[in-house]
């Protein structure tokens, strides 16, 4: 039984498992199962091995999934996506929080997807904050830090977006 099921249509769940044999049928249903991934990466085996969002950021998954092994049960191979998701996801952040404090905020949020650099900058700024309360003047200079990563954040998605324009018009 997978909980997720019933996020389908009576004929997008027939389908999905009506073909049990070929993981790879399962790709169109993703979306309304699991909110964020459009699909999941196979290597030719189709061995799961990855998480890819709509806006095709990728998620290395901690486990490989072997959907073979479930023998023709879709619902167990898509629980063990679920499980592995929250795991991989949970790595990710860990990492991410790791890096935070030693990475330039600029290379920073283009090194992590979008959700876990939202997720980790949250964090930092209620740490940063706190400390800041603590200080006399602290969240008047607080303020003004934060001012600045706006302003360098700001700087690259401009720089960002003249490159792919560029790109664009060069064709």
């Amino acid at each position: 039984f997978f909980p997720r099921f019933f996020f389908l249509s009576n004929d997008e769940l027939l389908e999905i498992l009506s073909e049990t044999k070929d993981p790879l049928r399962v790709q169109p249903h993703l979306k309304k199962c699991f909110e964020g991934i459009a699909q999941l990466t196979f290597t030719p085996d189709k061995v799961i091995t990855a998480m890819e969002s709509a806006e095709k950021e990728q998620v290395t998954l901690c486990r490989q999934i072997i959907p073979a092994d479930a023998k023709g049960l879709v619902e167990k191979w898509l629980y063990q996506v679920e499980e592995v998701m929250k795991l991989s996801l949970q790595e990710v952040m860990e990492r991410s929080i790791q890096a935070y404090p030693t990475t330039r905020r600029e290379e920073w949020v283009l090194q992590w997807p979008g959700q876990v650099v939202l997720a980790t900058g949250q964090i930092f700024w209620t740490s940063e904050v706190t400390e800041a309360m603590g200080k006399q003047n602290g969240v008047k200079l607080y303020k003004e830090t934060c001012d600045r990563q706006i302003e360098d954040i700001v700087k690259l998605y401009k720089e960002t977006c003249d490159r792919q324009i560029e790109d664009i018009v060069k064709l």
